[in-house]
């Protein structure tokens, strides 16, 4: 998350990969998950297995994205909307059509396509990722748990003790 440099970008990547390559903690039987391998041979191949995600959400990092998302085991970036918002001192909201938010994201996903990295977004619902999706968005992410389980409360309320013409529950 909040990855801004090009130096935070190289130490997510070395901390997700096993030395040589990376810094990661071999920690203690991670290996042992593994059943069709040794020990040696996990740790040979894991780094390989790891899919390095950063989160391209100020800013600052969007002025910066191509340096970003070129570094070597960026596989793919994914933006936070609220936050991407608050760092350019605007209200955080999952969509919006403010021109600066818009250009913003207009940057970074034509430089990741330019790039090759697949670039996802967070949204608050199925119409916004349609869009989004339709946009050349590649990994979605939708709403939250705490995000679903508002919409379902808010639907069993509803369906149980109706609406005023205020749209508001009764009770």
């Amino acid at each position: 998350p909040m990855c801004n440099s090009v130096e935070e970008a190289q130490l997510a990547v070395a901390a997700c990969r096993y030395p040589p390559r990376g810094c990661r903690s071999v920690g203690g039987s991670l290996h042992a998950l593994n059943f069709d391998c040794s020990p040696s041979d996990y740790y040979a191949n894991a780094s390989d297995e790891v899919l390095v995600v950063v989160q391209i959400e100020h800013i600052d990092a969007v002025n910066i994205c191509d340096q970003i998302m070129a570094v070597k085991g960026v596989d793919a970036i994914f933006v936070g909307p609220n936050d991407l918002l608050s760092s350019m001192q605007k209200v955080p909201q999952m969509e919006t059509d403010d021109p600066e938010f818009v250009a913003a994201l207009d940057k970074i996903l034509t430089t990741a396509k330019r790039l090759g990295v697949p670039a996802g977004i967070h949204v608050a619902n199925a119409e916004a990722a349609r869009r989004r999706i339709s946009e050349g968005w590649q990994l979605i992410a939708i709403s939250s748990e705490l995000g679903f389980m508002m919409t379902a409360a808010a639907q069993v309320v509803s369906e149980t003790i109706g609406k005023t013409s205020s749209g508001l529950a009764r009770y």
